[in-house]
């Protein structure tokens, strides 16, 4: 039986999005939430993957994007969450053996962004 393990976290962060035509294109900021999971076999320690470990991983990542000014980040291409949920995938897809399933990424507390291995 497959088992997926959840670790959040969360940046504050500004950006505007360029080339958009809307109140987006504004500088403006948000309080990211970001939710990671992973899933594989329980192993011998009972565990899929240690918590603690994803949770140094994750906090890792959002420390590259937390109180920063996003337009201006070496790794983004664009500013828009799905492009946020992507660079995080990207930053933890191979870090551990467990298999990254799911990235969520919330811009606001209505809105947010999901990157799935697969829908």
């Amino acid at each position: 039986m497959k088992t997926t393990v959840f670790v959040a976290g969360e940046f504050e962060a500004a950006h505007q999005l360029d080339n958009y035509d809307g109140p987006c294109r504004n500088l403006h900021g948000h309080s990211y939430k970001v939710q990671v999971g992973y899933s594989g076999d329980i192993g011998p320690d009972g565990m899929v993957v240690d918590m603690s470990v994803v949770r140094s991983l994750l906090e890792a990542v959002l420390s590259t994007l937390d109180h920063t000014y996003l337009n201006t980040h070496p790794r983004l291409d664009h500013t828009t969450a799905e492009a946020i949920a992507h660079y995080i995938w990207g930053e933890l897809e191979s870090a551990l053996p467990a298999d990254l399933e799911v990235v969520r990424v919330w811009e606001t507390a209505k809105g947010w962004v999901e990157v799935c291995r697969t829908l």
